[in-house]
């Protein structure tokens, strides 16, 4: 394989992230010809970054002791293809070289295209466009929109935090003022001290003004000033944001409010907030509010008091992909960055993923990185990849799921995995041991929490995919209290 020489710079660009640099100071890899060999400093890289053999997978990272300085890898000590690997902020990079008689031939950098991780946005935002183009109508022309305020919700991991993402984006394309926070306990507060002044300072011309501190004789300078802000920091969120809408609006943009992770604890935050952006609605002022949180705290949201204005507003509740879709967030950004995934590899990967944007970008990023110097992503590494996939899965979401429902709910749900499919509420109350009105509660707080749906009158599923087979083989992961029937039945 050759290289041309702007691919060489760019490689020797990546090469710098992972520690890598030119036996020749005068010149890092340049062109195919040059006979200079990189250096790796092995020992800059962390345990799980290490740098091996190709095709022999040889980890070089730290004794089991703990961390230990080696000298760099000079050109008489690196094998004829070497490999070296760096990830971090929720991307990975990957370079390859090979060298023939003592000459280096090719340098071949894989950026990893996927982004495994929650909130972090991934290249191609798949399934999506619809809702997107709703924002754009209301960010491009200012139109009145039942999208003005929005509540998105859905299961963890199906790309709230990304679609917040992909709305900021396109507002600030638009030239509005995005005011992003968190919903936590403080969020007003750090508003009206710190993040709304900052704002306004920045965008206003008036934002600081002179005072008058003093006259002296014309001989020794005249009169004296100094430099007054006229934005304190001091607790006056409406009014404040209703200035920063006046400065938005006067060069035909607006604001948008952007609120993530809305929890039950957070609802005096909310109600602060709703209250606010609802005053400058009514007067028909470019301004816009997005919140998301899982279902159980969007339903809170909707029943809290003084939240009536978000019963009003739009809800967006987020599914999974369709096949074609989670198809295309697979291929096209291996595509785009230069190499191929079979037919058969591809329909694994996608269908594994059940439409789920987290296994997506998983299994994605898992089989990108088994073998990053190969052209196309093969069938083998899509295996490896949904193994490592389905245990993240079960870590990263289905635990953090189970762990916040009761006892009695968590029963539930292991008396629906006794089915292979959507389970009947009659049989589930049976193994259960329970009426079924008892067991009627369990499954409307399910309901209400986004753990399971209703596929039927009489019916209810997983709503988080691979649930039912993580609880069959951890069912000790439902942390279960009373020895119930479907216990029993699915014990180690």
């Amino acid at each position: 394989m050759s290289t041309s020489a702007t691919a060489m710079g760019v490689a020797s660009a990546h090469m710098s992230a992972l520690r890598v640099s030119s036996s020749s100071p005068a010149s890092p890899i340049s062109s195919p010809s040059s006979s200079a060999a990189p250096t790796f400093a092995a020992s800059a890289m962390p345990e799980h970054q290490n740098a091996r053999r190709s095709g022999r997978g040889t980890p070089t990272g730290p004794p089991a002791g703990g961390p230990a300085r080696r000298p760099a890898v000079g050109v008489a000590d690196m094998p004829p293809s070497f490999h070296a690997e760096r990830g971090g902020r929720g991307r990975a990079v990957a370079v390859s070289a090979s060298r023939v008689g003592g000459r280096w031939q090719s340098v071949r950098v894989h950026d990893n295209p996927f982004r495994p991780g929650f909130g972090i946005s991934p290249p191609l935002l798949a399934g999506r466009d619809a809702l997107l183009a709703e924002w754009r109508e209301v960010l491009g022309l200012g139109a009145w929109s039942p999208f003005r305020a929005a509540l998105v919700t859905g299961m963890r991991g199906v790309g709230k935090t990304v679609l917040l993402n992909a709305v900021e984006d396109e507002a600030r394309g638009r030239g509005w003022t995005v005011v992003h926070g968190t919903l936590h306990v403080g969020l007003v507060e750090a508003l009206e001290r710190d993040r709304l002044p900052a704002l306004l300072q920045a965008q206003d011309p008036e934002a600081y003004a002179r005072e008058l501190t003093g006259v002296t004789l014309p001989q020794l300078g005249g009169a004296t000033t100094q430099v007054v802000p006229q934005y304190p920091r001091e607790p006056r969120l409406e009014s404040m944001l209703a200035r920063l809408v006046e400065l938005t609006e006067a060069r035909g943009a607006g604001v948008l409010l952007s609120l993530d992770e809305v929890a039950v604890e957070s609802m005096q935050e909310l109600r602060r907030i709703a209250i606010a952006v609802q005053h400058l609605l009514r007067e028909d002022r470019r301004v816009a509010i997005v919140a998301a949180g899982v279902p159980a705290s969007i339903a809170a949201a909707l029943e809290a008091d003084g939240l009536t204005f978000f019963r009003r507003a739009q809800q967006v509740r987020l599914d999974t992909l369709t096949l074609a879709e989670a198809r295309a967030a697979i291929a096209e950004p291996v595509r785009a960055h230069g190499r191929s995934i079979g037919e058969a590899a591809l329909e694994r990967a996608a269908r594994a993923s059940e439409g789920y944007p987290f296994l997506v970008q998983t299994i994605g990023a898992r089989a990108w990185e088994h073998r990053p110097a190969d052209d196309e992503i093969t069938a083998d590494a899509v295996e490896h990849a949904v193994e490592v996939a389905y245990a993240t899965m079960g870590e990263s979401v289905i635990v953090p799921a189970l762990r916040g429902l009761s006892g009695r709910d968590r029963d539930y749900l292991l008396a629906m995995a006794e089915d292979d499919g959507p389970a009947t509420t009659a049989d589930v109350a049976e193994r259960m041991g329970a009426t079924s009105g008892n067991a009627g509660r369990q499954r409307a707080r399910l309901l209400d929490a986004g753990v399971i749906v209703v596929p039927g009158r009489g019916l209810v599923d997983f709503a988080i995919p691979r649930m039912r087979e993580h609880l069959r083989e951890h069912p000790h992961d439902a942390q279960l209290g009373l020895p119930t029937a479907a216990r029993r039945t699915f014990r180690d």
